[in-house]
């Protein structure tokens, strides 16, 4: 923080004085996944103690993913932040993940963390373009036109 705050005066001599150039925040560790999006432990007004852990379009602030991948995704995160190159707090954020993997494919993850919600927007044309509800409203409509055609085929079946 020291480096950039005097970085940051150097700057703003270079400049006219309307400009100024301030120090804003520092992150260590810092995760950059992509553009607009990353992790890390924000340091703003103490040098020695983070803020919080500051998080950016990731999937765990992101509200298209489910509640259960929100979990093991802050879980690991945090644990990968808070890890100071530690081998036994990285081996932990990977067993982490591996029991979670485990859990979810063994079907001891509770069916209401896996569900996802959506809103149709007011603004649509047609609220029927969306496939979720298309699905939704498309689906009693699919087993009324199926129904007879599988009722026709399996009295076919039978007579054979």
């Amino acid at each position: 923080m020291h480096l950039g705050k005097e970085a940051a005066s150097l700057v703003s001599r270079q400049f006219a004085a309307p400009i100024a150039l301030e120090f804003e925040k520092a992150y260590c560790p810092y995760f950059l996944f992509a553009k607009k999006r990353y992790a890390g432990l924000l340091f703003a007004s103490d040098p020695q103690i983070p803020d919080r852990l500051d998080k950016k379009g990731v999937e765990s602030v992101r509200r298209d993913s489910c509640e259960f991948v929100h979990d093991v995704y802050e879980g690991a995160l945090s644990l990968l932040c808070r890890s100071k190159n530690e081998p036994a707090l990285v081996a932990e954020a990977a067993a982490l993940v591996q029991r979670e993997a485990h859990a979810l494919l063994s079907g001891r993850v509770d069916i209401h963390r896996l569900l996802l919600s959506k809103q149709v927007p007011s603004t649509s044309p047609s609220p029927l373009r969306h496939p979720w509800v298309q699905l939704k409203c498309g689906a009693p409509r699919l087993m009324q036109c199926l129904t007879p055609r599988l009722v026709a085929y399996s009295a076919l079946r039978t007579t054979r």
